[in-house]
């Protein structure tokens, strides 16, 4: 990914599919440190969010992480 990034190329979506059932979760794990280079101290923020069109035209959003990289 690092590289397709050197490049020009971003990745902008995944397709994953998972069948939920009401209330049901489902964990997912996405290496920020692929798409970002996080070597540098500093404040960082990530939020993820997914659309799911046959739901709804709103993406669901994840909570916001707040990061403090230190050297």
């Amino acid at each position: 990914m690092k590289e397709a990034l050197k490049s020009g190329f971003r990745i902008t979506a995944r397709n994953i599919l998972v069948t939920l059932e009401p209330h049901q979760t489902q964990p997912d794990t996405i290496e920020v440190s692929f798409l970002y280079d996080l070597s540098r101290p500093g404040e960082y923020s990530i939020e993820v969010g997914r659309g799911f069109h046959e739901v709804g035209k709103d993406p669901v959003r994840s909570n916001r992480l707040k990061l403090t990289i230190t050297p």
